[in-house]
């Protein structure tokens, strides 16, 4: 318990919740601390930019409100960087403990398994290569402070960091033996914001490095291939989607071909 701490970044606006947390860290002073900002600024970048300078540690263990790890988790994250330098983070898998919920949390967990069960798995096994999620993840912290911290403002600040790991040679590893739970929206209009936010972001941080990505030495050629695959997720959604309305749109006019004043005579 002496070799590591527990800080909480309380970034709501809802005073009930900012007094529970004070509570229960005074009631918990020798191992947590909970830092309050001013403002949001910078969302979860700037929230965790400004945790940063108050810790104490080598490595950065991340979770998000809603995630629950296992009580060997803080110590099986770390081992892969603690065995190889060369490691500049690592990410667990994710699962879902609310799955069955409701059609939505189906949904959005198949969304979510569909990185974690597909795509990470396979990109890590044949190149070695992964992405950071935002949560269940571990960073050296003197890298991270070394290239500049995370992103103010970005929406998805764990793919603008690890992009920019990527292009600089450094590795990322995943760990599909090691897992944590979390609660996966279950309402339509969180599950749509959640979605949208990470689709913007996510983009957003590929515009940003793809001409980095694309130059750098550091990577081979079926690295950066790799790097696509696992990245192109939201352009197929969107290419799937042209497709619906094109499909759409095609039976419809179709339709008023075959019934309008232009129907052929019969």
């Amino acid at each position: 318990k002496d070799k590591y701490e527990i800080l909480i970044g309380d970034d709501s606006d809802n005073p009930v919740f900012s007094c529970k947390l004070a509570a229960f860290a005074a009631e918990n002073s020798a191992r947590f601390r909970v830092l309050k900002r001013q403002s949001n600024s910078g969302y979860k970048a700037g929230n965790l930019n400004n945790m940063l300078p108050h810790s104490k540690g080598e490595f950065l263990v991340l979770f998000d409100s809603d995630f629950i790890p296992q009580p060997d988790f803080l110590r099986r994250i770390i081992a892969p960087m603690v065995h190889d330098k060369g490691i500049a983070g690592v990410q667990a898998r994710w699962t879902f403990f609310n799955a069955e919920q409701n059609m939505v949390s189906v949904l959005g967990a198949t969304i979510g398994a569909s990185v974690h069960h597909v795509a990470l798995p396979f990109s890590n096994k044949r190149r070695r290569l992964s992405i950071l999620c935002g949560s269940a993840e571990a960073v050296r912290k003197d890298l991270l402070e070394k290239m500049g911290g995370w992103q103010h403002g970005s929406l998805t600040e764990d793919i603008e960091y690890t992009l920019r790991l990527l292009k600089n040679g450094y590795k990322i590893q995943y760990l599909p033996s090691l897992e944590c739970a979390s609660e996966v929206p279950f309402k339509p209009r969180d599950l749509y914001r959640q979605q949208m936010r990470w689709a913007y972001g996510v983009i957003a941080a590929v515009k940003d490095h793809f001409k980095g990505l694309v130059s750098t030495k550091k990577l081979t050629t079926e690295d950066k291939f790799m790097i696509g695959y696992v990245f192109s997720g939201y352009l197929f959604s969107l290419a799937l989607f042209a497709v619906l309305l094109l499909g759409v749109a095609s039976i419809w006019s179709n339709s008023l071909m075959m019934t309008g004043p232009w129907a052929p005579a019969s």
